[in-house]
């Protein structure tokens, strides 16, 4: 059978101008040459042995049982697609990004609030990245990265709380305790005088305490690693909890290592 081949030509008319570059985020970089960095780094490895040709897991050795939960469905609590679904211990979160909704149900399953404030304004977000549930203030935390913003809600009813200026954009971000957080950072961060990489930020982990609503970085770790072929788990750089410790579980793409983050230290946890 002769397989068939659509090309598309794209053809681009008009005349090149000076024009100044765009930026892609108005963000300020919090000035990240200014921070002090200190590895804390504590090693307790345990290799995870993964081969391609491993059985199928059936699906009753993963779970010990398994509910299925209605939420309650009215105008107010309609959403799309699940971007993200979090939990608290009394409540599932929902963010929507094609409505850019957060949506707040009990575990019962009964709608509560949903989160809708999108705009320009302080107490509002752009284009939402991720969401996470903050535990030890009990906020619903947004990450807006076109301004490089965390903006805080109450899990109670979705009322403004607060905003943190993160200063550049991330992946991914957990609360390690009140007033410290752990950040998935991407290679770049742009403002309206930088278009470059930043120096020394590559795919890594910050580790930040919160100073008068801003942030500044303790810590970074994980230098670029090379894959070496075995299958890479979380390459969104999803945050997860271990279930025997309690402690964030995060892996970087293209790395074969799971970290374990706690308030103090990185753990290089698991080995794939």
């Amino acid at each position: 059978m002769k397989k068939k081949y659509i090309v598309l030509f794209l053809f681009f008319l008009g005349c090149a101008e000076d024009k100044p570059e765009q930026a892609l985020y108005d963000v300020k970089l919090n000035k990240l040459e200014d921070n002090s960095f200190e590895d804390v780094w504590s090693d307790n490895l345990i290799s995870v042995p993964i081969h391609f040709n491993s059985k199928k897991i059936p699906r009753e050795e993963l779970f010990s049982s398994i509910e299925y939960l209605h939420l309650e469905t009215t105008p107010a609590s309609y959403f799309g697609p699940v971007d993200q679904l979090e939990f608290s211990d009394d409540q599932i979160i929902i963010l929507d990004k094609k409505t850019r909704g957060v949506f707040v149900f009990d575990k019962a399953g009964n709608f509560q609030f949903k989160i809708d404030q999108v705009g320009e304004g302080p107490t509002e977000y752009r284009i939402p990245k991720c969401i996470a549930y903050n535990p030890f203030h009990e906020h619903i935390e947004v990450l807006d990265n076109t301004r490089g913003l965390i903006q805080r809600y109450s899990a109670e009813d979705g009322r403004y709380v607060s905003t943190l200026d993160l200063g550049m954009g991330v992946r991914r971000f957990t609360a390690l305790d009140s007033s410290t957080y752990l950040f998935v950072v991407d290679s770049y961060q742009f403002n309206d005088q930088r278009y470059a990489q930043v120096e020394g930020l590559k795919k890594q982990l910050l580790i930040a305490h919160e100073v008068e609503n801003s942030i500044k970085i303790v810590s970074q770790h994980i230098k670029y690693r090379e894959n070496s072929g075995v299958p890479n788990f979380g390459v969104n750089q999803n945050i997860r909890v271990d279930s025997r410790t309690g402690s964030p579980l995060v892996n970087i793409t293209y790395n074969d290592t799971i970290y374990e983050v706690s308030q103090n230290r990185i753990n290089r946890k698991y080995y794939v």
